[in-house]
């Protein structure tokens, strides 16, 4: 069975692309790096919030982020 981390971040300066560029550049090469890495993604919900998800094969991978 998968597990799934959500967090939710409040921007505070910048835009959800620019977050996502440093997501890609930094936290994405982290987890993959991270045994039972599976999938990562970022969303903007509204204006100033952002969302990340991350998918993982067990739930001791996806805690320790």
């Amino acid at each position: 069975m998968s597990h799934v981390r959500i967090a939710v971040y409040s921007l505070i300066n910048g835009t959800a692309k620019e977050v996502g560029d440093r997501a890609q550049e930094g936290m994405l090469g982290i987890f993959r790096g991270q045994a039972g890495f599976k999938a990562y993604g970022l969303a903007e919900t509204q204006e100033g919030t952002v969302v990340s998800v991350s998918l993982w094969e067990s739930r001791a991978g996806g805690a320790s982020q």
